[in-house]
């Protein structure tokens, strides 16, 4: 699921980020403000996030981006430190 979730992050971010930020985009001239072309950039990628740990793979997985911060939670809970 990591393998998977990361570049539709990735590419959701590019996305994004070109809509909001090129100079050639529309979008950008209609909200002439960099704080409130930022700030939606912001919740833009937030949604995103919570949407994907949301989802069925974000919940099979944990939500976890990072492949080793699966392996550490389930070195915790399958390993010598499961008691604690």
């Amino acid at each position: 699921m990591e393998a998977r979730e990361l570049p539709i992050y990735m590419f959701a971010t590019c996305v994004f980020a070109t809509l909001l930020q090129h100079p050639s985009s529309p979008l950008r001239h209609a909200i002439a403000d960099d704080l409130s072309r930022r700030a939606l950039m912001g919740l833009a990628i937030g949604a995103t996030v919570i949407a994907m740990i949301r989802s069925p793979w974000g919940q099979q997985s944990g939500g976890h981006f990072n492949p080793t911060v699966t392996l550490a939670f389930y070195r915790l809970a399958h390993g010598r430190f499961a008691n604690y």
